[in-house]
């Protein structure tokens, strides 16, 4: 099922959802301010992030709360080390479970690492 990343026009909150292609009919409602989000496509698509938008918070690739260590000692024993969010934080839209990835470098390399290489050529989508 294809991610779509929405991001809300009046807070600047972000989201991603998983959605199958039949059943994508409209926005979501912003948590935050309740009004309809827009999608980001270059969020979707790995378009260029501006300068200082790192780190991110993904939620496409967040783990439940109660595996935050093992995913932790997953990543450090692939050889990428990696943060991830311990609570919620609702006014940063940070969530328990999400990985922090400091670059583009790092998000790319800790997708292939914790898939074992199933992904293919990143490269070309960012």
């Amino acid at each position: 099922m294809p991610v779509y990343c929405y991001r809300c026009g009046s807070c600047g909150r972000t989201m991603e959802e998983f959605f199958h292609r039949t059943k994508h009919a409209r926005s979501p409602r912003c948590p935050g301010c309740e009004k309809r989000m827009q999608r980001d496509i270059h969020a979707e698509f790995g378009g260029p992030r501006a300068q200082g938008q790192w780190p991110i918070y993904s939620d496409a690739m967040a783990v439940h709360p109660s595996q935050i260590a093992d995913a932790k000692h997953q990543a450090d024993v692939l050889g990428v080390p990696t943060e991830f969010v311990e609570q919620d934080c609702p006014e940063a839209d940070k969530w328990a479970g999400q990985p922090i990835f400091t670059s583009q470098r790092h998000q790319d390399e800790y997708l292939r690492k914790v898939t074992g290489g199933k992904i293919v050529n990143l490269d070309k989508y960012g």
